[in-house]
Parts: structure tokens; C-alpha cells; sequence
């Protein structure tokens, strides 16, 4: 669980890299960033026609999915 603690907030975001989009539990990852509380620097995902479905959906940049 990330929590926010007023130490936490003046702290740079925690950085995540995702490893499969196809678990449910990645949308509230994803749907978190704009809290400013971790910052996604790379997905895993060789399904490239569902990442890019997420990219759209969340609004991050196929750049950082990488096939493995």
C-alpha cells in the first residue's frame, strides 16, 4: 500500500516498472500516476495491441513498453 505522509510528499515519487498488463490490480497503478506519488518508467508487455489499448486508455507513451 503507498501512503501519502508529509515526509512522503516532499520526497521524489517511488519508481515502478510493470511486469504484464493482464492482472487486473495494474489498473489502479495506472490510474494512480497523477497523484504524483510514483511514476511508471517501464511496463513489460508482449502483447503490444493491449498496451497500446492501456497507453490510450491511461495516457502514457508506448515508449516506455518493452516486449520482455
Amino acid at each position: 500500500m503507498i501512503t501519502q505522509t508529509p515526509d512522503a510528499q516532499a520526497q521524489e515519487p517511488l519508481k515502478i516498472g510493470i511486469a504484464g498488463l493482464v492482472h487486473s490490480h495494474v489498473h489502479w497503478l495506472l490510474g494512480r500516476e497523477d497523484r504524483g506519488d510514483i511514476r511508471i518508467v517501464g511496463i513489460a508487455e508482449p502483447d503490444r495491441a493491449l498496451a497500446q489499448r492501456y497507453a490510450e486508455q491511461y495516457g502514457f507513451s508506448m515508449d516506455l513498453v518493452y516486449d520482455s
